[in-house]
């Protein structure tokens, strides 16, 4: 017996295509051998009951092929009751099995895709950067140049993190779901850093050309100088404040600037130079006395009957001027400040800062540092460098009158407190009399417990409490 066959499993109809047929030795008896061609189909799923129904053709030529054999010892005696037919139809059920996988699983069924997109949260710009997964087996992996990343992961909770390089690191959390593309994306915000920088050029302040020079920060501790390139330009990273740059280069007269560093902001300079004879480059900044804060101003500066002007800048305060060698008058104004007139020499070589203070009309400061002894009048030593701070204010200002006022905390009774505050304000007054400072120039008052600044409850309030105030009154 032999045969081939062709099955085609489909869902829910399978055809197929046989071929059989019985080959005999030669003999007188059956000289024929039979083939037939089948062609059938089953109805149904696999590893179901199926519905079969088959055709069957014979190819071979006309025998007696439905006969018994029966067998002797030298011969077989034949029965024959029939030729086998041109064509068979049958039908019934069948029955497949299909083979028990006994691979072990790996927990695929268990398994999600994780992916996403690393990007600017402001210009959307594609990031590369590290994605790691903590508290879990997984790999770190990295995000391609267009920003995605992917990645199998267990189904579940998962933690995502990632780091890219000059961004804030940000981390989410999940339910991955099993089977699923779960997609998170992380939108990235740059590091907030408190520095910014200062680029500028150095030229020739008559011919324009380039100029090769070195460039320092003297209120810098340790600060190193740089060297300006072959084209006069430089660039520095600072944190964010204000600073005093300083130039110098062969040949030139030196020069400063006062700058202010922002945040994330650059500062630009184009600074010039001049030969190194006769003139003198001066900066500085014009600031409150009290709150120390820049302030706009009006700068003249007077030299035999000539004003050579200049103006601060409205924040910063800072001020440029380039002016010869010699003695000056020098009155700065700012509006709803005490005007100064002082001297001042301009030497002959530079470069050179001068900052200037102005008091503010009616300007109200409390002297921290001074000291009595307890319960008396007499003022401490130490507090003799603060009250001569007062007294070169009042040198700067000689048209001004100030009143000296004296306030004690709650301890004690409400008498002797306002003549203790009195006589130490008192104190104090003959104290800038000693030193030079006219009498009319001063009033001295005492108000005793009557105008606390901070709780008389605590021993940090009473401390504040007992204290001196100078008010400027013109």
């Amino acid at each position: 017996t032999y045969g081939a066959g062709l099955d085609v499993t489909l869902k829910g109809f399978s055809p197929y295509f046989e071929f059989t047929g019985v080959h005999f030795r030669s003999n007188n008896v059956i000289p024929n051998n039979i083939n037939y061609m089948t062609i059938g189909f089953n109805l149904g799923e696999q590893s179901q009951i199926a519905l079969n129904i088959a055709f069957d053709y014979r190819l071979s030529s006309n025998v007696d092929t439905l006969m018994n054999l029966i067998a002797n010892e030298n011969y077989y005696i034949t029965q024959c009751w029939g030729s086998a037919p041109q064509w068979k139809a049958s039908a019934g059920f069948v029955y497949s099995f299909k083979e028990v996988d006994k691979t072990p699983k790996v927990g695929k069924t268990n398994m999600a895709i994780l992916t996403g997109r690393l990007y600017d949260g402001e210009t959307g710009e594609h990031l590369s950067g590290k994605v790691y997964f903590p508290e879990s087996e997984l790999d770190t992996i990295t995000s391609d140049t267009n920003g995605i990343y992917r990645i199998n992961v267990p189904a579940g909770p998962i933690r995502i993190h990632t780091i890219v390089s000059g961004y804030r690191w940000m981390e989410k959390s999940l339910i991955a779901v099993a089977n699923k593309t779960n997609i998170v994306d992380f939108s990235l915000k740059k590091k907030i850093t408190n520095k910014g920088y200062v680029s500028g050029k150095i030229e020739d302040a008559k011919t324009g050309t380039p100029v090769k020079a070195i460039i320092s920060f003297p209120d810098i501790k340790d600060s190193e100088s740089i060297e300006t390139d072959s084209n006069g330009i430089f660039r520095i990273q600072l944190p964010q404040g204000s600073y005093t740059l300083k130039v110098d280069a062969a040949g030139y007269a030196g020069v400063i600037e006062l700058i202010v560093i922002e945040q994330g902001k650059a500062k630009i300079l184009n600074i010039e130079l001049l030969p190194a004879k006769g003139k003198v480059k001066l900066t500085g900044k014009v600031f409150d006395k009290s709150s120390q804060e820049g302030i706009n101003s009006y700068i003249i500066f007077k030299k035999d009957g000539k004003e050579f002007k200049t103006v601060s800048e409205t924040y910063s305060g800072i001020y440029t001027i380039v002016l010869s060698s010699g003695i000056y008058k020098v009155t700065i104004k700012a509006d709803g400040y005490i005007p100064k007139t002082i001297p001042f020499i301009v030497p002959e070589s530079g470069p050179v800062i001068r900052n200037f203070e102005l008091l503010k009309k009616r300007a109200h400061f409390i002297l921290k540092g001074i000291y009595f002894n307890s319960g008396s009048a007499r003022i401490k030593p130490s507090s003799y460098p603060i009250l001569d701070d007062i007294i070169k204010t009042l040198e700067e200002y000689p048209d001004i009158t100030v009143e000296i006022q004296g306030h004690t905390d709650s301890v004690g009774s409400t008498e002797n407190n306002l003549q203790l505050s009195y006589a130490r304000a008192n104190a104090v007054k003959g104290y800038l009399i000693r030193m030079g400072i006219s009498l009319n120039r001063l009033v001295a008052r005492g108000y005793g417990e009557s105008m606390p600044i901070a709780l008389n409850t605590t021993r940090e309030g009473r401390a504040s409490n007992r204290r001196i105030e100078f008010v400027v009154m013109h």
